[in-house]
């Protein structure tokens, strides 16, 4: 049966129900997110980063995303200047709870 395309009927969306009154009930979806803020005083090799990556996993954490953040503070004259050398790595994680 090579190159037969077979259709199955529509896709269900396994988020919601229909029962035999055809009302509809929907299941509630909590997601959780969770930020890890890795200073420049925090060991930054690839094997920690990548312990705290498995770490979270585990614990059923998924990586959203990452990035860089330099940090501001406020100087005399009330203005804020980035300071130097504080840069931060930040890890955002999400945890769907239903």
């Amino acid at each position: 049966m090579e190159g037969t395309i077979i259709d199955h009927g529509p896709s269900v969306d396994p988020r919601h129900r229909v029962d035999i009154h055809s009302k509809e009930t929907f299941m509630v979806r909590t997601l959780c997110y969770k930020v890890i803020d890795l200073n420049s005083h925090d060991d930054a090799s690839p094997a920690h980063l990548e312990d705290i990556l498995n770490r979270q996993a585990e614990d059923g954490w998924a990586l959203v995303t990452s990035f860089q953040h330099t940090h501001t503070a406020l100087q005399v004259g009330s203005t804020m200047a980035p300071v130097p050398g504080l840069v931060s790595t930040v890890l955002v994680f999400k945890r769907d709870d239903e």
